[in-house]
């Protein structure tokens, strides 16, 4: 499965920002505060580690009981920017509906700017 099948697939999104939040979580923590059942979050965070989003650790309390814990990589941070990005575009997208037919000449997204008057490009304020 690509990455971007994977980041929106059902409870990806919640999960990783449940991550991001916390140190680290077991399996039947993340369950019980998303309220799905275990064998669910389990193949979510199993896929979820295949592509390096979450990292699995095991840790031994006793001799023959590992505890298995569940936290964000950098890669699953940059994941929750990527969210975060189509966050601020769909903000934007409200906001040029809601005008009722105003046209926008210019549009700012961080550091990418889209100027619909000389129909250029420009990210970090250089003209492409």
């Amino acid at each position: 499965m690509e990455l971007e099948q994977v980041l929106f697939k059902k409870h990806v999104k919640e999960i990783l920002f449940l991550l991001e939040d916390s140190e680290r979580l077991y399996v039947s923590e993340i369950a019980d505060i998303i309220k799905l059942n275990k064998s669910t979050v389990s193949r979510i965070l199993s896929t979820l580690e295949e592509h390096d989003l979450v990292m699995r650790e095991l840790v031994y309390f006793s001799a023959y009981i590992p505890k298995t814990y569940y936290t964000i990589t950098e890669k699953g941070k940059l994941a929750i920017g990527v969210y975060n990005m189509i966050e601020k575009v769909e903000k934007y997208t409200n906001n040029i509906e809601n005008n009722h037919g105003t046209v926008i000449n210019e549009l700012k997204v961080d550091n990418l700017t889209i100027n619909n008057n000389s129909k250029e490009f420009s990210t970090k304020g250089k003209k492409k």
